[in-house]
């Protein structure tokens, strides 16, 4: 466990969060986010999975089991469409969305950007 309280630590320091807000993010309280970082307490791993959404990472990253390549693609890929949704034609749009729905399924936050990418 402790590949992970030193991710949670150093993920936590990155995004400048807070055992409290955490906590408010994930749905456990402080006290057992303490207890996870003073490696008092292991997680159970629907709290692992609320942990990790919260920061938008996958679990093979935060346990330390390397990177998640799909994960790493996806959010690159929303990096790139929201910088150029604007110079894509329609047709364009309507294809890219086809192609990623087919290879992007069940990533965080992509009909958050496709909504932007679907002519009116």
């Amino acid at each position: 466990m402790g590949d992970f309280v030193d991710r949670l630590q150093s993920l936590m320091t990155q995004r400048g969060v807070t055992q409290k807000e955490l906590a408010e993010r994930t749905g456990i309280t402080e006290a057992s986010v303490s207890k996870y970082l003073n490696r008092e307490r292991t997680p159970r791993i629907d709290v692992i999975l609320n942990i990790a959404k919260a920061f938008g990472v996958s679990v093979d990253e935060l346990m330390g089991n390397g990177k998640s390549e799909t994960a790493y693609d996806f959010n690159y890929a929303r990096l790139v469409l929201e910088k150029t949704v604007g110079k894509l034609t329609d047709s364009e749009k309507l294809r890219l969305i086809g192609i990623i729905c087919g290879t992007a399924k069940g990533s965080d936050g992509v009909f958050e950007v496709f909504s932007k990418l679907i002519p009116k």
